[in-house]
């Protein structure tokens, strides 16, 4: 028998967990290796405890699966795809603890152990609809530890997940985007130019093969990701009931410490936070929070004009900027901020647009980040 490759292996086992992600645990505890899991072609070659299990022990002895697992490979190494798995020295550590660690991670970029192994990793999430506070903050947070040299993890979603990746990556930073599909599906397409840019200078990372279309049912399991891979976890706004609440729920699961940004009584996106701090986040209003709790240690300090610092902009174009950046959002509102001419203003919003500081929102105004 050929020897198989140890990611084609790997692939095969977490095939064979689909819909139950700790299959591959229970077999090697089974067979001993995970080797002898691959070389139990047939039902006579299976200890009873699994070969009793018609269905997994069908699964284990098909053919068609190890084939597939062989396709998977070569599909996930395209385009400078890579691969993890969990007994793999660059499999990220902290996930290693999580109640289902998943089997294979099919990733794009690089990966935090790779990147740096101290690295701190912070999860940041919040509203897809976030309000224009919640946006500033995600960006504002993931700006000031990124540029303290904590990685950013989130799930490249609309609103508060892309804020919390631009503002890393503005910060010159790393971050790690998780999906709900395939690494190589952008998802939603909106956001074709952060994922690249993503891909560049931190990690695209996902559980499932290259190609699988993003599910509703797979976003609660990414979440698990996202929560597991990180220190703490940080949710800038949700709703009392929503998927950034069950985030939340994985990274209780999984102690990790929750920060919760306070926010209006009245809105119904800060009830979810604010029920958090009643409950059992720490109140975060600033970075210092997040490093005094969990004890990272820097010398470094975020200039005062992080945005100034970070994209090299003066004069009208950094006035503009900042005014947008306070919720200014329309050239009107600009106007009466800064008190500077209506072309002036234009000419700013263009340049500010070309050098990726600002982005036009769908709902209408403009965005830094």
């Amino acid at each position: 028998m050929n020897k198989v490759s140890e990611e084609v292996l790997w692939i095969w086992l977490g095939e064979l967990g689909s819909g139950y992600k700790t299959v591959y645990q229970d077999l090697i505890k089974a067979f001993g290796t995970a080797e002898k899991v691959w070389e139990a072609e047939t039902p006579e070659l299976m200890p009873d405890t699994v070969a009793t299990k018609k269905k997994l022990a069908e699964k284990i002895a098909d053919p068609y699966l190890r084939e597939k697992a062989y396709d998977i490979e070569d599909k996930a190494k395209l385009n400078e795809g890579k691969i993890t798995y969990f007994t793999k020295a660059d499999y990220p550590k902290n996930l290693k603890e999580i109640y289902m660690p998943p089997a294979v991670l099919y990733y794009y970029g690089t990966l935090p152990e790779i990147k740096n192994p101290s690295m701190p990793l912070i999860s940041v999430v919040g509203a897809r609809g976030c309000s224009q506070y919640g946006s500033r903050c995600a960006f504002k947070l993931s700006a000031e530890l990124a540029y303290l040299g904590v990685g950013i993890v989130s799930g490249m979603a609309r609103g508060s997940d892309s804020r919390a990746h631009e503002g890393a990556l503005t910060a010159g930073g790393y971050t790690l985007a998780v999906l709900g599909g395939g690494a190589d599906v952008i998802y939603p397409y909106e956001n074709l130019h952060l994922y690249y840019k993503i891909k560049e200078f931190g990690c695209v990372m996902s559980e499932y093969p290259p190609g699988t279309t993003p599910n509703k049912y797979y976003f609660p399991m990414r979440n698990r990701i996202i929560a597991g891979l990180s220190d703490g976890l940080i949710v800038c706004e949700a709703a009392a009931s929503s998927g950034t609440m069950i985030t939340v729920e994985r990274a209780i699961e999984e102690n990790r410490t929750i920060f919760a940004l306070p926010g209006n009584i009245d809105s119904a996106l800060s009830e979810g936070t604010n029920n958090l701090l009643k409950r059992c986040a720490v109140c975060c209003t600033d970075y210092k929070d997040v490093i005094r709790e969990l004890g990272y240690k820097t010398d470094k300090v975020p200039p005062k004009k992080l945005l100034e610092s970070i994209t090299g902009l003066e004069g009208t174009n950094l006035a503009v900027a900042k005014a947008i950046e306070k919720g200014n959002n329309t050239p009107d509102k600009i106007q009466q901020a800064t008190g500077l001419k209506f072309s002036e203003i234009l000419n700013a919003i263009t340049i500010l647009e070309i050098k990726g500081v600002i982005t036009r929102r769908k709902s209408g105004g403009f965005e830094v980040g």
